[in-house]
């Protein structure tokens, strides 16, 4: 069974942070309209979604990845590497507690945020921004390597998170985006990179054997269709004016190992 965890969109949204975007005026109803979108597609691509009520008092926590990571076996709930995205985290837990019996919260010394992890295999990629930093990575390690994981870590430069610049779109394949983050570290992987003109393309969520990218990375969905990848589109414009991609807004896992 696959799962994906949501959370609503904030009315102020507007107020999220940035870190390499000026900020745009977002448009509050079409926020509403693409979230209610890409919901209604996880579903429709299997995944039975668990929407959880937007935070008011917090305008990021409609990215609701930066919370957690899953993995069969246990779930990390992030310290997270902004302070005052602190407190979103206590409902995620809750969430995820319905899934997994093991679930660590990290120390809040650490930082570590979930859109800087993703897994290929049996490695887990952990970007070191502006977000999440060598204690972080270390404190996820020691949950990791317990279960048989490899932690590797990518240096991220130009954007927010490693899945902004990376992510794994099939068993060995990995897309991305080589000015954000550090393609060495994916050396063993085949590498696909993105047109130069759809940076932000490189996010790509998997539901199974299907990708979905963004509506606005029209080359790279055609790119992949033509290596033989199925391919769903959703748009995200709004959010992408909080500098945010299409895994930000959502945490998806299988039924437990």
């Amino acid at each position: 069974m696959l799962y994906a965890i949501t959370r609503s969109p904030a009315a102020n949204m507007a107020n999220c942070l940035l870190t390499h975007m000026e900020r745009e005026p977002i448009n509050d109803a079409r926020a509403r309209e693409q979230h209610d979108a890409y919901r209604s597609l996880l579903a429709e691509l299997g995944a039975e979604v668990m929407n959880l009520p937007a935070s008011e008092e917090h305008p990021d926590a409609v990215f609701v990845e930066d919370n957690a990571f899953v993995t069969p076996e246990f779930a990390i709930i992030a310290p997270m590497g902004a302070d005052n995205r602190r407190g979103e985290q206590d409902v995620v837990h809750d969430a995820l507690a319905q899934f997994r019996e093991i679930v660590v919260r990290l120390e809040d010394a650490a930082r570590l945020e979930g859109g800087d992890i993703f897994m290929a295999g049996r490695e887990i990629f952990v970007g070191l921004s502006t977000r999440s930093d060598e204690r972080g990575l270390r404190a996820l390690a020691e949950v990791a390597e317990r279960h048989d994981y490899r932690v590797t870590a990518v240096h991220v430069t130009g954007c927010l998170h490693l899945s902004t610049g990376a992510s794994c779109v099939a068993e060995g394949t990995i897309l991305l985006n080589p000015d954000w983050v550090d393609a060495r570290r994916f050396q063993h992987y085949r590498c696909i990179e993105t047109p130069q003109d759809e940076p932000w393309a490189a996010n790509a969520l998997r539901i199974g054997e299907l990708l979905v990218l963004p509506a606005e990375c029209p080359k790279t969905a055609d790119m992949l269709r033509a290596e033989g990848f199925i391919v769903h589109t959703t748009p995200i414009s709004e959010f992408a004016k909080a500098e945010a991609g299409l895994t930000c807004m959502s945490i998806v896992f299988e039924s437990g190992a």
